[in-house]
């Protein structure tokens, strides 16, 4: 897999320096003043460090699904398939979204989007047999599609002329955040306290939908209706 990234990676490097940029304005400065303007205000500050919970719940935890699974005896060949129901959930909800976004405000998927992410990690809690991880996996895929689109689509729009680094933040913390909640994780998964485990997801979860979407909400500067649907169809 590593090797395909790499072979697909080179290609896009000779496909894209054929292609027009879409935005022929430099931005200011270099890299450090960059970094400076990302973060000069103070919504930017708000979701760059929010990535790190937002990125916790959303990327961290759904790695134990397959163990999880696993430790009920299926064995990895099927576990790892009922897991792909993720991948699956992904494609199909980034074009639901896509339809959505222009029609409601953005705060509206990121609170959907983490019901479906209460919804699965309590269905994971209370059940790690193939049905309950099956729906747990394609729970936190909606997430993903409705709420995490959003957020980046928004991590786009609080710092425009300095957009790429501003997002490139975001994610960053977002990986990071998702880092984080993996390792938390493995502190119960290792003792197979698969349950806790996700009990935990939820504990998570919960306030940080309830602030992402009257956060979302509250934002000033917002016409994201069709990034949204970018980002989601991308």
């Amino acid at each position: 897999m590593f090797g395909l990234t790499a072979v697909v990676a080179a290609a896009l490097v000779v496909a894209m320096r054929r292609l027009p940029e879409s935005d022929i304005a430099s931005p200011p400065g270099g890299p450090v003043a960059q970094l400076r303007e990302a973060v000069r205000r103070p919504w930017a500050r708000f979701l760059i460090l929010f990535a790190l919970p937002e990125g916790a719940m959303v990327l961290g935890f759904l790695v134990y699904f397959a163990p999880a699974l696993e430790s009920t005896g299926t064995n990895p060949a099927v576990a790892g398939l009922v897991v792909a129901a993720y991948g699956a959930a992904v494609l199909v909800g980034t074009r639901v979204v896509k339809v959505l976004a222009p029609r409601t405000s953005a705060w509206v998927p990121i609170a959907l989007g983490g019901a479906m992410a209460v919804v699965g990690y309590l269905a994971a809690a209370f059940d790690q047999h193939a049905a309950a991880i099956l729906f747990a996996s394609v729970m936190i895929g909606g997430c993903y599609a409705f709420m995490h689109s959003t957020m980046q689509a928004w991590a786009t729009d609080i710092a425009p002329e300095v957009r790429g680094t501003a997002a490139a933040l975001f994610v960053t913390s977002a990986f990071t955040g998702g880092a984080i909640g993996s390792g938390v994780g493995a502190l119960l998964a290792q003792q197979r306290h698969f349950g806790d485990l996700f009990l935990v997801a939820v504990a998570l979860t919960v306030p940080v939908v309830i602030v992402a979407a009257l956060s979302r909400a509250r934002y000033p500067g917002s016409t994201l209706a069709v990034n949204v649907g970018e980002v989601a169809g991308s």
